[in-house]
Order: structure tokens, then C-alpha cells, then sequence
């Protein structure tokens, strides 16, 4: 069976009220990860160090980034990984039991494995009790298309709970420096013509905001210059 570990970041202290929720969702993943690592700023109350503490039964592992930058965290947690495939999410996602199940089926072939989302616009920043931590408003997004990718700009069907191999991160020079990275990374995996198998499953629920950094003008701004110099716009 293929190998997967999950990579996520962390720096600051808005998402440490966050991470029991989080952690209600992995320990319900049917397939368990083969390790999870955490890229963390290491002056940060982030709440990674407890987290490790309480669940020594899973190989959580965390290395130390001192850039305050999603790509460079990323990559850095991406670096550590010892699994064939990694799945990028973060402590705003909330994973389903159904997740690491592309590994029954995926294609040796490879190097990229769609999945779909549900988002939710619910505030995950307060405390919630264990019994309330599966209630959520959720929206089911369109299912994910790689060709997407090469339509117009709000078109874009490509998300980042995709599980990628490993070897592919390593090809491509890993996340570009954008602040949107995986849409950035998809980009160019397009470029590079990788071979993409579409499973589809919506394996996630993900928060989102508008106010957050990555729905910001500055970040589509940067996407659609990548598209222009890509000839996709």
C-alpha cells in the first residue's frame, strides 16, 4: 500500500482554540497517516508542542521554520516527509474519514490525485465542546477538474487537499513563493504536463473567509500574472 503523511503549518496563536476540532477529525481518518508533520514558527504559542504531547500514538513530527510565510513552511514540513505521497492541509481544514482512501486505488503512474472540498463560513475561532465539533453550516464546491486549470481564472477547480507524490514536489523545485502556493504549484505541475488522476472525493471541509490573506487582491493578483506569462490569459 502507498505511504502518505499530512503536512500543515503553524505560526501565531489564532489557530491554537482551533486545534481539538482539528484533531476530532484526524483520529477519525480510516487509513491512518504514516506520519504527520508540522512546520512551526518556534517562538509562537501555536499549541503544537501540546499537541504532540497528548497524542504520542501517531508519529507527529515538528521541524522549525523561522519565516512567517505559507510556501516556505510548506515546504519545509514537504523537506521532512519520508511517505510516497503528502497531503498539504491546514488547521482550518477539517479532514473526512474518507481521505487517505485514494490509496486503494490510485495508479502507479501518478504523481497528482484530485479530491473535492466542502467549505464552511461557520467562526472556527471560538471554543467549542466536544459535542458540537461535527456541527457545521457546509457548502459542497464543484468537483474538481484538472482542466480547470487552463480555463479562465474563475474557472479554477484544483484544491489543495490533493495528495501529490512526493517525488513530483522534489521535480518541480517545490512550492513557488506565492501566497496562494498550491494553485501557484498546480500551475506549473500543468506546465509539466504530470500525470493527474481524477478521484474526485470530497475528503475535506475548509474554512473560508474573504478577509483571509489568501482571498486577498495581492494574492490573485499573483496568480494572474503567472497565468499571463503561462499564455493563459
Amino acid at each position: 500500500m502507498n505511504s502518505t503523511s499530512l503536512i500543515t503549518v503553524a505560526w501565531g496563536n489564532k489557530y491554537k482554540i482551533v486545534i481539538p476540532r482539528w484533531w476530532h477529525y484526524i483520529e477519525r481518518i480510516r487509513i491512518k497517516p504514516d506520519e504527520i508533520i508540522i512546520a512551526h514558527h518556534p517562538d509562537d504559542d501555536t499549541g503544537v508542542r501540546e499537541l504532540v504531547e497528548q497524542h504520542k500514538d501517531y508519529n507527529i513530527k515538528l521541524v522549525e521554520c523561522y519565516e512567517r510565510n505559507y510556501a516556505k513552511m510548506a515546504n519545509t514540513a514537504i523537506g521532512a516527509v519520508t511517505s510516497e505521497w503528502f497531503i498539504p492541509i491546514g488547521f482550518d481544514d477539517f479532514l473526512y474519514p474518507n481521505a487517505l482512501d485514494f490509496q486503494k486505488v490510485v495508479r502507479p503512474d501518478v504523481d497528482i490525485v484530485l479530491a473535492s472540498r466542502d467549505v464552511t463560513r461557520d467562526n472556527i475561532f471560538v471554543e467549542t465542546r466536544p459535542e458540537n465539533f461535527t456541527k457545521f453550516h457546509r457548502m459542497l464546491q464543484p468537483t474538481a477538474n484538472w482542466a480547470s486549470l487552463s480555463k479562465g481564472f474563475e474557472d479554477h477547480r484544483v484544491f489543495h487537499n490533493s495528495p501529490i507524490r512526493k517525488s513530483l514536489w522534489e521535480r518541480l523545485g517545490g512550492y513557488p513563493d506565492y501566497i496562494i502556493a498550491d494553485w501557484a504549484f498546480f500551475l506549473i505541475a500543468l506546465q509539466n504536463n504530470v500525470k493527474v488522476q481524477h478521484w474526485c472525493a470530497v475528503t475535506i471541509l475548509q474554512y473560508c473567509n474573504s478577509k483571509t490573506l489568501s482571498q486577498s487582491e495581492e494574492a490573485y493578483n499573483e496568480i494572474h500574472e503567472l497565468r499571463k506569462s503561462m499564455g493563459l490569459e
